[in-house]
This record gives structure tokens, sequence and C-alpha cells, in this order.
């Protein structure tokens, strides 16, 4: 179990290969590698992660960005609870955009039509005796 987030990290290429060294080791696991349009930058995302700091991956790729321009990279984490968004970087350069969806789910119900529902004797109520 534990919190799960969903990750996508963008490097420049050269900024990539410039650390490529200290991160091969760390995002191996990604879920998926891109590049963007014009092959200028690399891209990695993982979902469905514990993308915790006490982890030695997270904190090593944390550290290289903090060492990196802003520029350079966009990062972008978002938790699985409402508002948990975390953004670094510059992401809208590397075409990562965030969206966020919040729903509500119902167990096993039965669905009532609105005319069943407010049609006078269409529906039989159990009425409990007073």
């Amino acid at each position: 179990m534990g919190y799960r987030s969903q990750v996508a990290i963008a490097f420049k290429k050269e900024i990539y290969h410039q650390y490529e060294n200290t991160l091969k080791k760390h995002i191996k696991d990604c879920d998926q590698i891109s590049q963007t349009e014009g092959a200028t930058a690399y891209i990695f995302t993982w979902d469905d992660v514990k993308w915790y700091p006490s982890y030695e991956d997270v904190r090593t790729i944390m550290n290289v960005l903090a060492e990196c321009e802003e520029e350079d990279y966009g990062f972008v984490r978002v938790g699985e609870e409402a508002g948990d968004v975390e953004e670094l970087g510059s992401p809208a350069e590397y075409e990562i955009e965030i969206h966020t969806h919040c729903s509500v789910n119902l167990g096993y119900v039965e669905e009532l039509t609105h005319d069943d529902f407010f049609a006078p004797n269409s529906i039989k109520f159990i009425k409990e005796d007073n």
C-alpha cells in the first residue's frame, strides 16, 4: 500500500548526459521514457509510484534537479490526494501538463430515473410503523 504519485521529469538532453552516470541507476525503474518533439529533451514518467524523499532514488534525482537551472528541466508530481501537486523547473517548456481529476464514486446502488422517483405511487417505499 502506501501513498502513490504520478511523476514526470524532463531533462534537456545535454543536461541528462551531464548527470547520466548519477541518474541512470535511479531512473531505470520508470514506466516510460519519451523524447520531446525535435528530440531536445528526455522525459521520464512513473505511474503509481511511492515518491518518498527518504528513498535513495528519489533523493538522488531531487538532488540533481536542485543543481540544475530551472529552464534545464521540468518536474511534476501529482499525489493521490486532491490538491497534492508539486511543480519544479519549467515543465511547460517540455509539454508536461497537469490534469487532476477528482470524482465521487458510489458503491453498489440501484439507479432510479427522475420520472420513476417523482411520479406518484410508482415506487414502493417501505414505511416504518410508528
